[in-house]
């Protein structure tokens, strides 16, 4: 909101707070088309066309590496909960062991 007065960009309302007026941009679902909004300009409406195809080539190889690391680490992360609960199984006694009364 530019006066943080409840008024929103052009006196449009309240609804232009927290991501839910036109503010907004429509980010495209196709990869050559741009994505339209008012984006926080003073209410100027914003036109962002999409970057070259080597340009969106290199963000989705970037994007694919980041994915591996985190999936790396997710796999470790459960190796050594599996190596956690089988040490944990390893130091209970076993059922028919004594119990005192």
């Amino acid at each position: 909101m530019p006066d943080f007065d409840g008024t929103g960009p052009r006196g449009l309302g309240p609804m232009s707070g927290k991501g839910r007026g036109y503010c907004m941009l429509k980010i495209s679902q196709l990869p050559d088309e741009p994505h339209t909004g008012f984006a926080g300009l003073a209410g100027k409406p914003l036109t962002l066309y999409p970057g070259s195809p080597s340009a969106d080539i290199a963000s989705l190889k970037f994007r694919v590496q980041c994915l591996q690391v985190m999936l790396r680490d997710i796999q470790r992360r459960i190796e050594v909960l599996e190596d956690v609960r089988r040490r944990m199984c390893d130091l209970q006694p076993p059922t028919d062991a004594f119990q005192p009364p």
